[in-house]
């Protein structure tokens, strides 16, 4: 947690291939992820949070739909894209005041985030454009600079990347189809 607290960046396992986190409440924290990756400060970086409620703090709005998808596959494998509350600090949002949040059910960013109790960054730990690593040394070897730290977590499935679903409309625009299918989403949201 020493590392998080203080602006560390760490590389994880999740359900699907290694993840970047830092503090996503920590400005510099945050930035370092863009740094680790080579990724433009265009493309917005999605955050694991702690629980649900944390959706309450960081929409502006969250309709039944959305909740019932949160409901059902939350802690999983899918990242909700909400309009963000006016309170929001511009740097944790897309350039359309857009915010992506998941609840990971990984064990490690799970119990990450219970202790942290706050968002953090909740990326694939690789270079942008490179494949994602499903090692904690594939992590070692891909980076020029390395995360403060590693925790290894041992080989991850790599099945896929979390699905993501613009909930700002109606109806939702799923943004990139990963583990979870698009009929499972309509089978949820009618």
């Amino acid at each position: 947690m020493a590392v998080l607290e203080t602006g560390g960046v760490i590389a994880f396992p999740t359900i699907s291939f290694y993840g970047l986190g830092a503090d996503a409440l920590n400005k510099n924290a945050f930035f370092r992820v863009f740094h680790f990756k080579g990724r433009p400060y265009s493309q917005p970086l999605p955050l694991f949070i702690p629980d649900a409620s944390w959706v309450e703090i960081l929409a502006a709005h969250v309709d039944v739909r959305s909740r019932r998808l949160m409901e059902h596959f939350w802690p999983g494998g899918l990242t909700l894209v909400f309009r963000a509350r006016a309170d929001v600090a511009p740097y944790l949002l897309s350039s359309d005041f857009t915010i992506g949040l998941r609840v990971p059910s990984h064990p490690v960013p799970a119990g990450i985030l219970s202790l942290l109790n706050r968002p953090m960054t909740g990326t694939s730990a690789n270079l942008t454009g490179s494949p994602p690593c499903t090692t904690a040394s594939c992590v070692c070897a891909s980076f020029p600079i390395h995360p403060d730290l590693i925790l290894d977590g041992g080989h991850t499935p790599g099945q896929g990347a979390s699905t993501v679903v613009n909930v700002t409309s109606y109806p939702f625009r799923i943004i990139r189809q990963g583990l979870i299918s698009k009929e499972d989403i309509l089978a949820v949201v009618g």
